[in-house]
């Protein structure tokens, strides 16, 4: 017989391990943080200034190099692994904060009902995005004749693909 897992541990009213409330309260903030920002870039195309100045900061005080290009073909960039570290510095502060305050919580059975329906909700949208993206050949458009008269020593690794 199959079960549910996610049926089971939601419908489960009993109190949570410790290190489980730790780990849940600490990927709510780092997907919820993942999620509005998701959100703020498909509504205002692209960071608000004040967050793009911090993971800016973020990504120079990892780097060591001062960060001026920020957008481009690959999300393999010093600026996006700053985005990453700042949600990930910014998640470990807000699961401590909330672990203090919520000492005496012994479960979120609601709240993990909510979040696992929005995680649902991210990844088939990424997904379909993903799809309509190779579908209509929006990531991998047919080069131009500029492109193919570039010497291959003079693209990039993104351009080669």
């Amino acid at each position: 017989m199959e079960t549910n897992l996610v049926a089971t541990v939601s419908a489960n009213a009993g109190p949570w391990h410790p290190m489980t409330r730790i780990a849940f309260r600490f990927l709510v903030l780092y997907f919820g943080m993942f999620t509005l920002r998701m959100v703020m870039w498909i509504a205002l195309g692209g960071d608000l200034p004040w967050t793009a100045s911090l993971y800016r900061w973020v990504a120079s005080a990892l780097s060591g190099t001062e960060i001026r290009f920020v957008t481009g073909d690959s999300s393999d960039t010093t600026y996006d692994y700053g985005i990453i570290a700042t949600h990930l510095a910014l998640a470990a502060i807000g699961t401590l904060l909330w672990s203090i305050l919520g000492r005496k919580q012994q479960a979120y059975p609601r709240l993990f009902d909510a979040q696992w329906m929005g995680m649902r909700f991210l990844l088939s949208t990424a997904l379909i995005a993903y799809g309509f993206n190779k579908i209509y050949a929006f990531q991998m458009p047919v080069p131009s004749v500029f492109k193919l008269s570039t010497p291959l020593g003079n693209l990039t690794p993104m351009e080669l693909l």
